[in-house]
């Protein structure tokens, strides 16, 4: 008898340690998370960015330069009336417009339709399009011109939860973790679901991973799979479930998650991933545009729209069957999504735009700012530079430099 009570003695006194370390390692996760994420969460890059452009009736303005520079600014043709912000359609006498918002230090103005008609190279009327009153002067945005990369050369527009419509919220749920709501950062039935899948089709099919471990991961782990790594994995996916609310933890996985690369940048987040492949806020994203997008979380580079469509589609679509299992779209909103063609709005690379002029604006916001808050402060910097005028000016210096070559 003596023996046993000693054996339970031994054993509580081990398993109150064992509880003691794990509470006190707990402890130093949470203070490594919160450092994290007040030092990460919002850490973006500087933009710096042109001078805005004015128009007015009788401006002499070389037409197709104008288009280019509408194309910069990320205006996408339309064959119809332009009807969102963003849109244009355009004909040798005139241009219309849906306005990009316009945000600059002296004033903020909603985007709206107009109409530009030209005559030969000058304007020679600015109107609303919808009522046709006169506007005398106009005033585009500017042009991003670079940006301020860390050493992870990656890109973000941070979204809040609340601008995160229902439906791109429920895409991200059924393509990662469709218990998130209802786990603590484990899910016991997602795991035996993924391996059951797993060991069916004798493959990875699934994963059993939360978003709150996969944010984990992210932020702080190596991809190596070992028991040590898992286990901190678990260990942190649990403390991050006590520090934060659910929304705060999506949140910030979707502002985390890498989605694709842009050239050499990567574009992380799902506000950039937005206007990657589809060229609009998240607010403004369709079923199928979420979809998609969500599809891309597992593996971005193979199911990208740019890559390859048809894998794409298919990714696309178990999402969206998904959803509709989970009762978040119905049965006419899947069949309507499911017959859509993948359509992203077209891939823009990255150019450095008045190089030299660039260089020279560089060597002075160093010698201004520290490189860390150049790269993660997200500092808007305007400039004077007018991007019609470079483009003249660069195309003519190519053209004299051809001829004298030749």
């Amino acid at each position: 008898m003596a023996f046993w009570a000693r054996l339970l003695g031994a054993t509580v006194l081990a398993l109150f340690f064992i509880s003691a370390g794990l509470a006190l390692y707990c402890w130093h996760l949470s203070t490594l998370i919160e450092k994290r994420f007040s030092g990460r969460r919002w850490s973006i890059p500087s933009t710096v960015f042109s001078d805005t452009t004015i128009l007015y009736p009788g401006q002499k303005i070389n037409h197709a330069l104008f288009l280019e520079k509408l194309n910069h600014l990320g205006y996408q043709k339309v064959t119809r009336k332009p009807g969102r912000k963003g849109e244009m359609r355009a004909s040798t006498s005139a241009v219309e417009l849906f306005l990009h918002d316009l945000r600059i230090p002296s004033q903020e103005r909603k985007g709206f339709p107009v109409r530009i008609r030209f005559f030969k190279d000058e304007i020679i009327s600015i109107a609303h399009l919808d009522n046709d009153q006169p506007i005398p002067i106009l005033e585009l945005e500017p042009e991003q011109l670079m940006l301020f990369f860390g050493s992870e050369r990656e890109q973000r527009k941070l979204v809040s939860i609340d601008q995160v419509p229902q439906h791109v919220i429920h895409a991200v749920l059924a393509a990662e973790d469709t218990r998130f709501y209802r786990h603590r950062g484990l899910d016991p039935k997602g795991i035996l679901r993924a391996l059951y899948t797993n060991l069916r089709h004798a493959a990875i099919r699934q994963g059993g991973s939360t978003i709150t471990q996969q944010l984990a991961k992210s932020y702080f782990l190596t991809p190596e799979r070992t028991l040590s790594r898992k286990i901190k994995e678990v260990l942190m996916s649990l403390t991050m479930e006590v520090m934060y609310q659910k929304n705060e933890i999506l949140e910030i996985y979707l502002n985390e998650i890498y989605l694709g690369q842009r050239d050499s940048v990567a574009i992380n987040g799902l506000g950039e991933a937005s206007a990657f492949f589809f060229d609009k806020a998240v607010r403004e994203l369709s079923l199928t545009e979420a979809a998609t997008i969500a599809g891309l979380i597992r593996a971005p580079n193979v199911y990208s729209p740019y890559l390859d469509k048809k894998r794409c589609r298919g990714r696309r679509n178990m999402v969206l069957r998904t959803m509709y299992k989970n009762g978040w779209i119905s049965q006419e909103s899947l069949r309507s999504a499911l017959s859509s063609p993948v359509k992203p709005v077209g891939f823009k690379a990255y150019g450095k735009k008045a190089p030299y002029f660039v260089d020279y604006l560089s060597k002075q916001l160093t010698a201004l700012y520290s490189p860390e808050a150049l790269t993660s402060l997200g500092l808007a910097i305007y400039t004077t530079l007018d991007t019609q005028v470079q483009m003249a000016a660069e195309r003519e210096k190519a053209l004299r430099e051809h001829t004298t070559s030749s």
